[in-house]
């Protein structure tokens, strides 16, 4: 049964980490067979945390899509009037990064859920 890694193993998997991404590209493997010797587990380790470094960083690429473009969106789309169901949409609310918010009301009873009138 293999056992929790624990502190010390983390730190050498750190330090053998380190040294090998400081390995021209080409002499990385060599470096990892020769720093794990028979341990499988540890080359394991070391080879996939190396690969996931060779990830592009998706903060470093942007977004893939323009963020100004759903703004635009968001505010030269209005649902006022609209129904959903037994709601209508009465008055939008407000507008943000994350989407807009609507004030509806139950169009059988008149039941207002949000601003001014509510109740």
């Amino acid at each position: 049964m293999r056992s929790t890694p624990d502190a010390a193993h983390w730190q050498r998997v750190r330090r053998l980490l380190e040294s090998a991404l400081e390995q021209a590209p080409d002499e990385q493997r060599a470096f990892v067979d020769k720093a794990c010797g028979d341990d499988p587990a540890l080359k394991s380790e070391l080879e996939s945390l190396i690969r996931h470094g060779e990830a592009p960083d998706f903060l470093s690429e942007g977004a893939p899509w323009d963020a100004s473009d759903a703004l635009l969106l968001l505010r030269t789309t209005n649902l006022e009037g609209e129904r959903l169901g037994a709601w209508r949409i009465e008055e939008r609310i407000a507008i943000g990064g994350m989407g807009a918010v609507y004030r509806p009301a139950r169009t059988r009873c008149g039941l207002h859920v949000a601003g001014a009138g509510a109740g």
